[in-house]
């Protein structure tokens, strides 16, 4: 299971430093000079850099297919680096004895498990498991194909005249030829 987290912890990192890039290349171009905003962008969330990025491209990041999943990501990376606890409940009904679907008592960890469940990655159950739990290697690994195709997606479609040496990277870090 530590795997499973070093590769979502990872993924987010790669994704926020690959959007920096591209936003500091692109300022860092003749006309858009602004040296403090280039300085900002290693302090600056994941939220701030997404706002920053749609507001100097015509393609927004959410505009993206997998842009959804990049953004589980980043909430399920948020909890992780924060240090939250992931726990689990079921509620019985007293009457009925029948059990609710097992959650997470934390609301972002609910959004990740309801979306790892939307897409057939987790099983709704009431059964809490070792096993079956957010940052299993088949969440990593699905998080890291949506994580590629996004950022293949976005280097491609991009508009920016400074984003060669971008692209080179991206190829060299997927052990890709070319886009």
């Amino acid at each position: 299971s530590g795997i499973g987290l070093i590769i979502i912890n990872s993924l987010a990192i790669s994704i926020e430093g690959f959007i920096a890039d591209i936003i500091s290349e692109h300022l860092d171009n003749g006309e858009l000079v602004k040296p403090k905003e280039i300085k900002e962008l290693d302090k600056i969330s994941w939220e701030k850099k997404v706002k920053m990025y749609n507001g100097l491209f015509q393609k927004k990041l959410e505009d993206y297919p997998e842009y959804k999943s990049i953004e589980v990501l980043f909430i399920f990376r948020n909890n992780i680096s924060h240090g939250r606890t992931h726990t689990e409940i079921t509620k019985t009904d007293r009457i009925s004895n029948e059990k609710t679907v097992l959650e997470s008592v934390n609301k972002n960890y609910q959004i990740v498990r309801r979306y790892l469940i939307d897409k057939g990655l987790l099983l709704e159950t009431d059964i809490s498991s070792n096993v079956e739990t957010l940052w299993k290697l088949n969440v990593a690994a699905f998080l890291f194909h949506e994580a590629e195709k996004f950022l293949f997606a976005v280097v491609k479609e991009n508009e920016s005249n400074r984003k060669l040496g971008i692209v080179t990277e991206l190829n060299m870090a997927f052990q890709r030829q070319g886009i």
